[in-house]
C-alpha cells in the first residue's frame, strides 16, 4: 500500500480533514504529537488503532503539501510592505525571539527580491 493512500479526504469524518484510513485520527493530530516530541512508540501505545505505516503516511502526506508550497509574489509585497515600516535588519532583530534563523534568512531573501518567480 502506498503510504499516502492510508491518508482518506471525507467530507463526512472530521469536517474533510485528512485523517488516517478507518480512524478518526487527523493527519495533524500525528504530526503535532511528532513535534512535541513523542515517539513513534508512544504515539503506536496511546493510539492502538494506528500502524506504523500510518505514521510514515501521515508525514509523507505532509511533505508532499509543503514540497508544493511557493510563495506568490503578492505574498512577497506583503512582507515587504510589513517590514518597510522600519529597517528590515532591525525588524528580523526584533522577530528574533519569534522566527528561527532559517525563517529570518528566508524572509531576508524573500525582502531583498530573492524569490523564486512563478
Amino acid at each position: 500500500m502506498k503510504p499516502v493512500s492510508r491518508i482518506i479526504l471525507d467530507p463526512l469524518v472530521l469536517v474533510g480533514k485528512p485523517v488516517v484510513r478507518e480512524t478518526r485520527i487527523s493527519v495533524d493530530l500525528v504530526l503535532e504529537l511528532l513535534a512535541s516530541g513523542w515517539t513513534e512508540s508512544s504515539i503506536l501505545k496511546e493510539y492502538p488503532g494506528l500502524e506504523r505505516e500510518d505514521i510514515l503516511a501521515c508525514i509523507r502526506y505532509a511533505q508532499e503539501i509543503v514540497q508544493s508550497e511557493r510563495v506568490s509574489i503578492q505574498e512577497h509585497e506583503r512582507m515587504v510592505a510589513l517590514f518597510s515600516r522600519r529597517p528590515v535588519k532591525k525588524g528580523l532583530r526584533n522577530l528574533a525571539g519569534t522566527l528561527t534563523h532559517d525563517e529570518a534568512q528566508a524572509m531576508q531573501k524573500c525582502i531583498d527580491g530573492e524569490f523564486e518567480k512563478l
